[in-house]
């Protein structure tokens, strides 16, 4: 009961970590990556 949640810890610690040193280091993007999702007002219809 106790070793599951210790052995997600370890496992958790030893992992590198996901965060950038912005902006010396900058995330890579596939090339399939379209950008930004952006809200036009005059387009929406407000999913109805």
């Amino acid at each position: 009961m106790i070793l599951k949640p210790i052995g997600k810890v370890a496992a958790q610690a030893l992992k590198a970590p996901s965060t950038l040193q912005f902006p010396e280091e900058k995330e890579l993007f596939t090339d399939n990556y379209r950008g930004v999702h952006r809200l036009d007002m005059k387009t929406c219809i407000s999913c109805s």
